[in-house]
């Protein structure tokens, strides 16, 4: 069975909205689309129209939308380590500042010190 589909902006024809206590249950008429429970909070939930509820899930899918096209996903492969201590080091060379930083972190923590 293929993964459903990422839901897409849609009109008042192609989904059914279902309210259920604080969240409201986006059904696409496509089976191939993903439902979506969709959070909002019980007082918006009771008190918006299905047409406002959808204006909001429609800019919710823009906002994704956009955040997608300026996220680039880095895919980082982290190497196995040493198996025979049980502990693994992480990488050091090729990271993000973040990880390096962690990974200094790591490797200053772990060396012993030498007292003279």
């Amino acid at each position: 069975m293929p993964l459903p589909r990422r839901p897409h902006r849609a009109s008042p024809d192609e989904i059914k909205i279902t309210r259920n206590g604080d969240e409201v249950i986006i059904a696409y008429a496509d089976s191939a689309v993903a439902t979506t429970h969709f959070k909002l909070g019980q007082e918006k939930v009771a008190t918006m129209t299905e047409e406002e509820l959808l204006a909001v899930w429609n800019d919710h899918l823009e906002a994704r939308d956009e955040l997608m096209k300026e996220h680039e996903h880095v895919a980082v492969e982290i190497p196995a380590g040493d198996r025979s201590s049980g502990t693994s080091r992480p990488a050091t060379s090729g990271c993000l500042a973040e990880t390096c930083f962690a990974a200094a972190s790591w490797a200053l923590w772990t060396t012993p010190t030498s007292r003279s």
